[in-house]
């Protein structure tokens, strides 16, 4: 094929974005943000399908319906990864200008695909695929024909470009683009002290979240009128997620205020939304796993946060500190340092005449710099330089 690529009705052409599941609810920061593209219409490239109710989306090209353990996925990928043929005929129907793969262990199983199609190939790293994934048997020689043969790769923010760089990615094919959300569909609210301030954690229960430290700290606060709350959940055919999940609960298993913590479970964005309306503080304790996973880049939750105007407690970890200003949108302390955790708290807890300041600073670096409105546009951008 190679070449430009189609411009249909109205100057819109396609890309496609080549993931292994459409799509998990973890990864909906994809789903926002293709959906908000105005001149580059989405081509889902997946193996199989999920969740296709809460991202409907047109067209998804999945080579097979049915889940399959990981391992299987790797024994077979050259069958799936290496020849790719509903792939390779959706990319011919729609004249698709570009691929864009999602997280770098995607992105070398593309290689055969983008090779065949002879098209620009885009690779965003995440996290894992940076911090974990090269230590796995094989995966640094894989890497570098990745890095020499795709066309550009990108990044959440520099403390993950420079990982990439330091893998041997040339830094000239290394590009920091944010990810977003839509502030327009955040409510702002002024946080004040209320007789029960609640604080709230949210994510996947793997062990980079820090969650079992997170109950840990909380655990120990002097101030009695506090309420943990955690929304979260964890897949029981995942190894990171139930090695996560029982961290956490060992940690809550030990903990004294077991009446304080509340479980809500997995939630939809907008029971989530209206959680975190009520909520006052923000903790996300993200930390280096033992299997080397990170953020890499940030938890959204800290941009969902920030822009519904809640101060934060984090830490020094990833690209947090690219999202989070220490002193000004809330606290940064080193990660796993439980005694940090609770004098961060405790300090934020107690200066309640900081919250609306640090909620007004937060909503406005969101407005600016992880808006998925203006990110969309920007990679737009990125693709018109190649499509």
């Amino acid at each position: 094929m190679g070449g430009k690529g189609y411009t249909g009705e109205k100057g819109i052409k396609y890309a496609a974005h080549l993931v292994y599941r459409y799509l998990p609810v973890t990864e909906n920061w994809i789903y926002s943000m293709v959906s908000r593209m105005k001149r580059y219409h989405g081509v889902f490239l997946a193996t199989r399908t999920e969740n296709l109710d809460k991202f409907p989306w047109d067209p998804v090209v999945a080579v097979r319906e049915k889940s399959l353990p990981y391992q299987v996925i790797e024994k077979l990928h050259k069958e799936w990864f290496g020849y790719f043929r509903l792939h390779l005929q959706a990319i011919e129907k729609y004249r698709v200008s570009l691929i864009h793969a999602h997280f770098g262990t995607r992105g070398y199983y593309g290689l055969p695909l983008a090779r065949k199609s002879r098209l620009p190939y885009l690779v965003t790293f995440y996290g894992y695929d940076v911090s974990a994934v090269p230590g796995k048997r094989g995966w640094r020689e894989r890497y570098r024909i990745l890095f020499d043969e795709a066309t550009l790769f990108l990044t959440e923010g520099p403390h993950l470009k420079n990982c990439l760089i330091e893998l041997g990615c040339p830094e000239e094919k290394v590009v920091v683009h944010h990810l977003g959300v839509d502030p327009e569909k955040i409510p702002f609210k002024e946080r004040k002290p209320e007789k029960t301030i609640r604080i709230l954690m949210a994510g996947g229960f793997v062990e980079k979240k820090g969650m079992h430290l997170g109950i840990r700290a909380f655990d120990r606060l002097k101030e009695k009128n506090t309420e943990l709350w955690v929304v979260g959940w964890y897949r029981k055919d995942e190894p990171r997620h139930i090695r996560g999940a029982s961290l956490i609960f060992s940690a809550f298993k030990e903990a004294k205020k077991k009446d304080k913590i509340k479980f809500l479970g997995y939630l939809s964005y907008e029971e989530y939304m209206r959680v975190l309306e009520k909520c006052h503080i923000l903790l996300a304790p993200s930390l280096t796993a033992s299997d080397g996973d990170t953020e890499g880049g940030a938890p959204v939750v800290l941009l969902d946060a920030m822009a519904s105007g809640m101060p934060v407690v984090s830490t020094l970890h990833a690209d947090i500190p690219e999202v989070v200003v220490d002193g000004e949108t809330g606290f940064l302390v080193p990660e796993k340092d439980v005694d940090a955790l609770v004098e961060a708290l405790e300090k934020m807890i107690n200066a309640p005449s900081l919250w609306k300041k640090m909620g007004k600073k937060g909503r406005q670096r969101i407005e600016k710099e992880f808006n998925v409105n203006i990110q969309a546009e920007r990679l737009e951008r990125i693709y018109d330089r190649y499509a």
